[in-house]
């Protein structure tokens, strides 16, 4: 498993994101991500810095995952009244994957008539189709969300502090171990620009070997592991072994087999009970 993250403290107030080697991004126009330390705190923090509106820009994190299954969060400040438009990105293809990229993406978009919403999109050589929405509601107080894309096979999720608010199953972008950052603005820089923080991403943890557990088997049940590890509780087997079970009553577990079942095994080493 792989994690990374960033709090983005080591940046020197204006900075931009790309000083640092860990990130790459896009060079659109109206300004870039700019360190800045808000509200005046010794915390790092990256705003939409520049005169002008932005760009859609992609912000890639330059090492990649182990996996094409993991997770990516960002604290995200929104304001009232602001057309602006960050969150995260997982699956992108490449570390160089931000001019026309590939990936999921999750952000907070909030519009001129004071609402907000958190909108997931897959996305295929830059091109958006969303997947899901959620109303967030009225933004007239500032306020600050954390944001989570999670990518577990075909199921594609968005977490807003803590909970679930989407959830889909999608298969347009079924690989890809790299992630980000995504922001873009309609309007020039001021002081309701908004702002991020505490940017991470993780691989989910694998899934539990196989037969894991205390379950049981009826009468008719027939049950077969081949691979380099499967373990059923106190039964396991290690690489190579093909094991097959049929039986009346099986449980894995404390691995009781009763009258009228036949189990077999072959490889290296193979152990039940």
């Amino acid at each position: 498993m792989a994690s990374y993250s960033d709090n983005f403290n080591a940046f020197t107030d204006g900075d931009a994101l790309t000083t640092s080697s860990d990130w790459a991004s896009n060079s659109g126009t109206g300004g870039v991500m700019t360190a800045d330390e808000h509200n005046d705190t010794s915390d790092g923090t990256l705003v939409m810095d520049g005169s002008t509106a932005m760009d859609a820009q992609y912000a890639i994190y330059q090492s990649a995952l182990a996996s094409d299954d993991h997770e990516v969060e960002l604290e995200c400040f929104i304001d009232a009244k602001e057309d602006n438009s960050i969150g995260v990105l997982a699956r992108l293809q490449s570390a160089t994957d931000y001019t026309s990229p590939t990936c999921y993406r999750a952000r907070l978009e909030t519009y001129f008539d004071d609402t907000t919403d958190l909108v997931l999109y897959s996305v295929s050589s830059g091109s958006g189709t969303v997947l899901g929405r959620w109303d967030v509601g009225a933004s007239s107080e500032t306020r600050v969300v954390v944001v989570k894309l999670i990518c577990d096979g075909s199921t594609i999720s968005v977490e807003a502090d803590g909970v679930e608010r989407i959830n889909v199953t999608d298969t347009s972008v079924t690989s890809g171990k790299y992630s980000g950052i995504f922001f873009w603005r309609n309007k020039t820089a001021g002081d309701g620009q908004p702002w991020v923080d505490n940017w991470s991403a993780t691989d989910l943890a694998a899934s539990p070997p196989f037969g894991e557990g205390d379950a049981t088997l009826n009468y008719g049940s027939t049950v077969s592991a081949t691979g380099e590890s499967a373990r059923a509780d106190a039964a396991s087997v290690a690489y190579g072994t093909t094991v097959s079970v049929t039986g009346q009553s099986v449980r894995a577990g404390d691995a009781t087999i009763t009258h009228g079942t036949t189990s077999s095994a072959t490889g290296r080493s193979a152990r039940t009970g």
